[in-house]
């Protein structure tokens, strides 16, 4: 299977072609990305299996005159396609907005000059290599999980995130992001529960094996006990827990989603700060703009005063006061969501400053976090309310001893927030519509509003 290869080129002579396709009076900035795969699969018996996907560009052009502005969706955008869209755009004009964006009324626009080129790292997988001998991989991770856990299948990608952006005689910028998953899936022996867990980094290299499977191994107990177990487990009658670094980008994931949508009404003080990382060089959305053209760079969303700060994108601005939502500048947070045609406010790479000690939980007795689960959309209320169910497992010098009965708590985004007493460093990061750092961390449960 060929190497996956940087095709920025091809997108960029896409946005020639928009160029090339303008009157006079019009202008434009486009905006195109594609994420690439390769995977290799070894299964429970030893089949190996190795699938490739190319990704196809897509994003948007904004067409736009003095008067007009449009954004045209171009999920899977071919040179031949453009003077098409073009003028499908151009008929419809008329309908596009009128009022001035944010950078119209006074915001700075995005930088002028070129954007250049930006790498998170330099190193590839070979993964043709591997598939000679995968056993490197699936080894440590089965000797750390121990005997007591099946492991069914272990799947290792080659990532390669592109995107390219052109404005009209101005901005132009490509970018670049190689990374490595590998998701092992195990089950107790013969049981009827699967359950995958997953490591991101830049490189191999970059990923602690023997720590993956020994949170496997806790996962799986947590998570498979729970829906098969005979009798009622034990209630967690204490206070303080510690969640796995899957468990905690679960819990991350949810409260900056929160922030995005309700920020911050009450400020209290943290023990850590949440920040977003535009350029993490092991983050899932690791790129070095936006969307709209605009340079990321790393800043505090939450600092340890338990303030908001400003996210501000061409059409969106987000703060905790009215005051603080008249930042100086764009942010670097703008994110294309062609469902709704439009750029939407997104964070990047989210991780938790690290704090505190979290101690060694191969160590003594803990209570460990093995999975946050929502409680659904129904249970998220207005005023930024979050209510998850834990699933939690006692672990004695590093190994599961019990399921405990699954705990309920509720609470906003900044009681989450506070109740954190200690963050490592991060291990991973998990994807979805912004990336979140995975990290062991304690938590103390008393300082929630509300637990059963």
């Amino acid at each position: 299977m060929s190497a996956l290869e940087s095709t920025a080129d091809h997108a960029l002579s896409i946005t020639d072609e928009v160029e090339r396709s303008l009157r006079p009076n019009e202008r434009s900035h486009t905006f195109l990305g594609r994420t690439a795969r390769r995977q290799l699969s070894v299964d429970g018996d030893g089949r190996k299996r190795l699938i490739g996907r190319r990704g196809s560009w897509g994003g948007y052009v904004h067409l736009a005159t003095d008067e007009h502005e449009l954004y045209l969706s171009a999920p899977a955008l071919a040179v031949g396609d453009v003077a098409a869209l073009v003028d499908t755009g151009r008929a419809l004009l008329h309908l596009g907005g009128r009022q001035p964006s944010r950078v119209a009324a006074g915001l700075p626009d995005p930088d002028a000059a070129d954007l250049g080129e930006w790498w998170n790292t330099e190193r590839t997988l070979g993964l043709a290599e591997l598939s000679e001998d995968p056993s490197r991989i699936v080894d440590p991770i089965h000797e750390a999980a121990g005997s007591g856990v099946e492991l069914r299948s272990v799947h290792i990608t080659e990532v390669l995130g592109e995107s390219v952006y052109a404005r009209s005689g101005l901005a132009r910028g490509r970018s670049g992001c190689r990374g490595v998953e590998i998701q092992a899936v195990a089950a107790l022996p013969g049981g009827r529960t699967a359950t995958a867990l997953a490591r991101y980094a830049a490189s191999l290299e970059d990923i602690d094996l023997a720590a993956m499977g020994h949170e496997l191994a806790l996962a799986v107990v947590g998570a498979t006990s729970v829906r098969e177990a005979d009798s009622p487990a034990r209630p967690f009658d204490g206070d303080r827990v510690v969640f796995t670094p899957n468990a905690a980008a679960q819990l991350l994931s949810h409260v900056t989603a929160m922030l995005l949508i309700t920020p911050i009404a009450r400020s209290l003080p943290l023990h850590t700060a949440l920040v977003d990382d535009g350029r993490a060089s092991d983050g899932w959305a690791a790129r070095g703009f936006d969307c709209e053209g605009t340079p990321t760079s790393l800043m505090e969303l939450v600092t340890r005063d338990g303030v908001q700060q400003p996210m501000v994108t061409r059409l969106h601005s987000l703060a905790s006061s009215a005051e603080e939502s008249a930042a100086k500048r764009l942010t670097g947070h703008a994110l294309w969501d062609g469902m709704n045609n439009c750029p939407i406010l997104s964070a990047t790479n989210v991780r938790l400053e690290p704090c505190g000690d979290t101690g060694d939980t191969r160590a003594g007795e803990h209570c460990v976090v093995v999975d946050v689960r929502s409680l659904g959309v129904e249970e998220l209320r207005s005023g930024g309310h979050l209510a998850f169910r834990l699933l939690m497992v006692r672990v004695v010098d590093g190994r599961p001893y019990e399921t405990l009965a699954p705990l309920s708590v509720e609470g906003e985004a900044i009681d989450f927030l506070a109740a954190i007493l200690a963050a490592g460093a991060p291990v991973s990061y998990s994807p979805g519509p912004f990336a979140t750092a995975g990290a062991t961390l304690v938590m103390d449960l008393s300082c929630l509003p509300s637990r059963k």
